[in-house]
């Protein structure tokens, strides 16, 4: 009986153990997060949970018809009015786009680059921002860098 005692401690040992190590491998179940393509090609995915900083997207001045789309999930679900801000380095709102709360919601929130990159002309450190109700203050989902393109000369 004594044997069957300690095999028993042994086993909780092991399982409690066993549960903390596979734990620690958990991928931020039920966590907010959001993927932005441009188009259709994935350039940023993150977690919000967790996150250590804001991620950047490069957009192509010579590309104004490029079509920029973000996936927003709170842990799991579609937000309600939700929007996206393009802001500048002091926070001035540059650009709102809203999205309604239809069925059509789960749909992505899309535009095109040229929005953006109108306003890049006459302002600098911009940034996209993600509100909706359930996120109120808003969240800085990524800088947006739009490099200098100079044609090459023959």
């Amino acid at each position: 009986m004594k044997n069957l005692k300690i095999n028993t401690r042994a086993y909780s040992l092991v399982l409690v153990a066993l549960s903390f190590i596979l734990s620690s491998f958990a991928i931020n179940a039920g966590s907010d997060s959001f993927e932005i393509y441009i188009n259709a090609k994935l350039v940023l995915k993150d977690y919000v949970h967790g996150r250590k900083e804001v991620g950047t997207i490069m957009l192509n001045r010579n590309s104004p018809e490029d079509a920029i789309t973000v996936n927003y999930s709170h842990c799991g679900k579609i937000g309600t009015s939700r929007s996206i801000s393009l802001k500048d380095r002091d926070n001035k709102v540059l650009k709102e786009w809203r999205f309604d709360d239809t069925q059509a919601s789960k749909d992505p929130m899309a535009f095109k680059a040229e929005e953006i990159i109108s306003s890049a002309s006459q302002h600098s450190g911009l940034s996209l921002i993600y509100s909706s109700n359930e996120l109120p203050d808003g969240l800085v989902l990524a800088t947006i860098q739009l490099p200098n393109v100079t044609a090459s000369k023959k």
